[in-house]
């Protein structure tokens, strides 16, 4: 009985960080098509989240790669942290969701984690700049992602091995499954500082232009 409830709480506080991070990322989006809707009607308009040559939202938002579909990439986000946000309130209402439909929602939020990824690499070595909107949100859908691939294991909709199961469910509810996302944001934090450490050394990564592949 107990194992249950606790069970259920952990599920819930699954539910909670998904709305808590869709919303920071809708957040993050709004104050994004905010700024470049300024820019569009100023292109001298200074966004209030540049703060030095390093963290410079503007320099990211009017380079070639903040269009990378032909559209501003905010406006993905403005389509999806919304979603994430109800699929948070789905789980909160239903003891018992389609397996199916929870898998797809991993799987959508693990290509977001994969293009935040991409554009992190163009901007700490392209653009050689960060935008600190731009990094919540990637923050918010690699945790979103990351609490969905937790919530399927504790539902066993994953399929492992009753073994592996096992250890992965009781990771889980120990709260040990921080550690594997301490580990990833730590190394992708040093690739970023690397990223602007190469150029010192007379070394520059330019020759991977993503906007070619996309043509």
């Amino acid at each position: 009985m107990f194992s249950k409830i606790f069970t259920n709480i952990r599920k819930n506080h699954i539910a909670y960080l998904i709305i808590i991070f869709g919303l920071l990322g809708t957040m993050s989006a709004f104050y994004l098509l905010y700024d470049r809707i300024e820019i569009y009607k100023n292109t001298n308009y200074v966004p209030g989240c540049t703060v030095n040559l390093w963290l410079d939202c503007g320099r990211v938002m009017q380079s070639k790669w903040s269009n990378l579909f032909g559209f501003p990439n905010t406006f993905i986000g403005l389509m999806t942290y919304p979603m994430a946000t109800l699929v948070g309130i789905f789980i909160l209402g239903n003891k018992k969701n389609n397996r199916m439909i929870m898998l797809g929602c991993m799987i959508a939020s693990g290509l977001g984690v994969i293009a935040n990824l991409l554009l992190l690499y163009i901007s700490a070595y392209l653009i050689q700049s960060l935008c600190p909107w731009c990094l919540l949100a990637g923050v918010c859908t690699t945790n979103i992602f990351y609490a969905l691939f937790n919530y399927n294991v504790l539902e066993n909709h994953l399929r492992f091995k009753p073994e592996t199961q096992a250890k992965l469910t009781t990771m889980i509810k120990n709260g040990y499954s921080i550690v594997p996302l301490a580990l990833f944001y730590t190394v992708v934090a040093g690739l970023v500082a690397l990223g602007f450490y190469l150029p010192r050394l007379g070394i520059y990564i330019d020759f991977a232009d993503p906007v070619f592949w996309l043509r």
